[in-house]
């Protein structure tokens, strides 16, 4: 089954597609991956760029055929003078001597004509070893294969529930929302095994759980589901952290994992924004009808773009992309809906990313607007919330649940509705905390008689690093109603004291990924979270 499903997605992939879960099996044979190429770049014919396990240089162009075969046809046109700029121009890469001579790859997910092998031997033989150059390699669909499969359950854990989850993200609808319970339950059971393993087998571990969500995300990516792969590969970095904050990893022994899905998001990223640019910030989603539905996919992307306009590095892809998110913040950022704290992390980005962009007012009214939503109250009570772990279109679903009432219309799902809504509020002690750290005494003070008849809730795990999973084992929910004569003093040094050192460096030095993760995982959003986010995001502005 395993062998059959890879060989399925190796047919069907396309070079985007492969390129990530392709770096994953290298970093879990034991390469460090130095580099990979930007998504319509050629680089001297290089899509990859490693070190192998003896710290050799080595370099890889990736090929998918459609028709499953390399021809003569496509060789000859497409394909042989890149490969000729693979195998002769020297790697240009910080730390790559050109000498000794890097060994090159050419690695296609079907098969080559026996025509096209003959002239890769005879390039070989008449041209590239008689001078130096070591032999051109190629990689095909049989050995890729079995590369892959050989990583065993650091790739497909052998159990039923996991097969079950791998098949039905692989078989899903690649244009809609990705089940990331679904998601994070299969790269959880492959990780958090009964025996944990040592550094070396939780590092091959980690890497082998990038080429599960590579094939798991076959589908999204072929439907340029960006922000479906955002939330895919963040949900992975979730699984890793989790590993490595359980085993106290040393930062190296995940870092080139990390890295390759912090490029694979980066990659979505800057293509989302570059559509929601040109459309809108709901083109890039698909157009829908339901004005719940529609301003709920607009609040995404725009916070989305925000982590874009946050995201470090000044070179000029990034200064475009950047550019282009700060504009849409801009002209758009009154488009953004609560549809329940699940919705926090989105205004969050907003709210930071108009403070990166300037926008000091701006920012501070949407954070208002926020705690005003959640502080709402009916009949007297505090009003019924949509949990945060609910997945964005089943909140949408109680949001219209609630009008059809409004308008005297009763639907019986509506009944089943009160254990997904909550009075208690995971999300407003950060908020006010936030509040607090700007100094804005006056909002706190206008906001306090409303916030003071909420109560503060908190999922605390026994072991922190649960704090990255899904659903924890072991813990419990913290309750506390906050004192209506609060003094302001108290509260400003409560909203500066934080501990976030649970969290692993690789991340607390990346705030832009554990923002990603909170819109991943909104039921895991709680104060020091928000605090170490806000103090990265400042540091970086300076202030």
């Amino acid at each position: 089954m395993r062998e059959r499903l890879i060989e399925d997605w190796l047919t069907k992939a396309s070079e985007r597609a492969l390129e990530v879960p392709f770096c994953h099996m290298l970093g879990a044979e034991g390469y460090t991956v130095l580099h990979l190429a930007r998504h319509g770049e050629l680089e001297q014919g290089k899509d990859i760029l490693a070190r192998d396990q003896s710290g050799h240089p080595v370099a890889y162009q990736l090929k998918c055929m459609p028709g499953g075969r390399l021809r003569q046809g496509e060789w000859a046109r497409d394909i042989k003078h890149q490969v000729e700029r693979l195998v002769e121009l020297p790697i240009e890469y910080p730390g790559v001597e050109p000498y000794p001579r890097h060994q090159s790859y050419l690695v296609v997910n079907g098969l080559i004509d026996d025509v096209v092998r003959v002239e890769i031997e005879a390039l070989n033989r008449s041209r590239w070893v008689p001078f130096g150059f070591p032999a051109l390699e190629v990689v095909q669909r049989p050995a890729l294969v079995g590369r892959m499969a050989a990583l065993g359950d650091g790739f497909w854990p052998l159990t039923l529930q996991a097969t079950r989850r791998m098949l039905e993200l692989y078989l899903s609808d690649g244009s809609g929302f990705l089940d990331q319970s679904r998601l994070s339950g299969l790269l959880e059971s492959a990780l958090h095994c009964a025996d944990p393993p040592g550094a070396d087998g939780a590092a091959r571990a980690i890497a082998g759980a990038g080429l599960a969500t590579g094939c798991a995300l076959a589908p999204f990516a072929e439907a340029a589901n960006h922000a479906a792969l955002i939330a895919g590969w963040t949900v992975y970095l979730a699984a890793a952290a989790g590993l490595a904050a359980r085993l106290h990893l040393r930062d190296r022994a995940w870092a080139s994992s990390l890295a390759i899905a912090e490029q694979a998001v980066d990659d979505a990223l800057g293509q989302l924004v570059e559509e929601a640019t040109a459309e809108g910030p709901t083109g890039e989603l698909g157009p829908f009808t339901v004005d719940h539905m529609l301003s709920a996919r607009a609040t995404m992307v725009l916070g989305l773009s925000a982590v874009a306009a946050l995201w470090p590095g000044e070179d000029e892809r990034r200064q475009r992309i950047r550019s282009g998110a700060i504009d849409l913040l801009r002209q758009q950022h009154t488009h953004i809906r609560f549809w329940g704290e699940g919705a926090t992390p989105y205004w969050l980005a907003v709210t930071w990313g108009l403070e990166r962009c300037g926008q000091g007012p701006a920012s501070s009214d949407v954070l208002s607007i926020l705690i005003g939503c959640r502080c709402s109250r009916h009949g007297g009570r505090p009003r019924a919330c949509p949990s945060p772990y609910l997945a964005p279109a089943d909140a949408v679903d109680y949001l219209l649940l609630e009008d059809a009432a409004a308008a005297g219309m009763r639907y019986p799902e509506a009944e089943s509705s009160a254990d997904l809504l909550q009075e208690d509020s995971y999300v407003l002690e950060s908020l006010v905390h936030l509040l607090a750290r700007r100094g804005s005494r006056g909002d706190v003070a206008a906001i306090w008689p409303a916030v003071s008849r909420m109560r503060f809730a908190q999922s605390v795990p026994d072991d922190l690093w649960e704090r990255f999973r899904w659903r924890f084992d072991h813990g419990m929910l913290e309750t506390r109603v906050p004192n209506r004569t609060q003094s302001w003093r108290e509260l400003r040094e409560e909203a500066e004291r934080a501990d976030y050192s649970w969290v692993p460096t690789p991340l607390r030095e990346r705030p832009h990924l554990v923002l990603l993760f909170l819109m991943a995982y909104p039921h895991r959003l709680c104060p020091d979270l928000v605090k170490l986010l806000d103090d990265g995001f400042r540091a970086a502005d300076g202030g």
